[in-house]
């Protein structure tokens, strides 16, 4: 007789041991007496620890786009579904990778990881520090008449080039 060991997230449901992304697969014989008494198989499955790491603060402008990293382990991507929390400036809060565009203040994001798999869950903040940018700002710094001081050159050579065209007829 053989029994298939699984950790408990995966305990309910109907998956194979190789769709769990295992670290260690060992196979252990062990003898009960008793009413059924006899040798047993067991395939124990250790699984690795399901985390995500904690996310440092990020400076972002307010006035871009900018796209929010997870940077997961390989063998996570396909197998994880992502939800950002609040979806507040985010283009998609489902995405592992969302990009946020032109936030107006600080936020601070919990994102939820989901194994698909195994069901497993993590969750870590995500926080995003605001920096303002000032509006451009354009100041005039010569006379609005800047070509009057050569007016009067301007005149003559129109002048010049009418009365020579004028002539030359």
């Amino acid at each position: 007789m053989r029994f298939i060991v699984y950790a408990e997230a995966a305990s309910s449901r109907n998956t194979s041991a190789t769709e769990l992304l295992p670290d260690i697969t060992t196979t252990q014989i062990v003898s009960f007496g008793g009413d059924c008494p006899g040798n047993y198989e067991f395939e124990l499955i250790e699984l690795s620890t399901f985390e995500i790491d904690p996310y440092a603060q990020i400076d972002l402008c307010d006035s871009e786009c900018n796209t929010l990293e997870l940077d997961l382990p390989d063998e996570y991507i396909g197998n994880v579904s992502a939800l950002w929390d609040p979806s507040t400036y985010l283009d998609n809060p489902t995405s592992l990778s969302p990009e946020i565009c032109n936030p107006a203040a600080d936020i601070v994001y919990t994102v939820t990881v989901t194994n698909d798999i195994s069901g497993c869950v993590a969750s870590e903040v995500y926080p995003i520090n605001v920096i303002k940018t000032p509006p451009p700002s354009i100041a005039l710094n010569r006379s609005e008449n800047c070509f009057l001081p050569y007016a009067p050159l301007l005149a003559a050579l129109f002048f010049y080039y009418i009365v020579k065209a004028v002539y030359a007829f």
